[in-house]
C-alpha cells in the first residue's frame, strides 16, 4: 500500500462501488479520482482489475454498459500510474496539480490513432498503442 486516503476519498470510494455515486460526480474527473485512488492504495495490478470491474458494473447499474471503452480504461489507469511512480500526492488535488496534463481528455492520441481508439475490438479488449508506447 503506498498511503491512505482521506475521509472524502474514501466516501468516493465507496459510492462509487456501491453504484450510488452521482452520475455527475464521475466524469473524467472521477474515473481520474477512482484510479488514484486505487493505484494508491494497491499494486497496479489489483488496482486495475478493481478499476475495469468498477467501472464496468457502475456503467451497468447506470444502464450504459455500451459506453465503457476497455483500452481507454488501461491508458488512463497506466497514465495516472506513471505519474503517481514521478511524484505521489497527499490529495487528489494535489496530485491534478502536480500532473494537469491528465485533466486533457486528448492525451490517449499521443499513443494511439483516433481510428484504433474507434475499433470495437479496443473497446472490449486491450489494444496496444499504434502511435507509440506508453512507457
Amino acid at each position: 500500500m503506498q498511503h491512505d486516503i482521506n475521509i472524502h476519498d474514501n466516501e468516493f470510494k465507496l459510492q462509487f462501488e456501491n453504484c450510488t455515486l452521482s452520475k455527475d460526480k464521475f466524469g473524467h474527473r472521477g474515473h481520474l479520482r477512482i484510479a488514484w485512488i486505487y493505484l494508491s492504495l494497491y499494486p497496479f495490478s489489483q488496482a486495475l482489475e478493481l478499476i475495469t470491474s468498477g467501472i464496468k458494473r457502475y456503467a451497468a447499474s447506470l444502464g450504459a454498459s455500451h459506453i465503457y471503452h476497455e483500452t481507454l480504461t488501461q491508458v488512463w489507469a497506466k497514465l495516472v500510474n506513471k505519474a503517481i511512480q514521478k511524484k505521489q500526492s497527499r490529495t487528489f488535488e494535489d496530485f491534478l496539480l502536480t500532473h494537469p496534463f491528465l485533466l486533457d481528455k486528448s492525451q490517449p492520441l499521443n499513443y494511439y490513432s483516433q481510428n484504433l481508439l474507434d475499433n470495437d475490438n479496443a473497446r472490449t479488449q486491450w489494444i496496444e498503442p499504434d502511435l507509440r508506447a506508453l512507457n
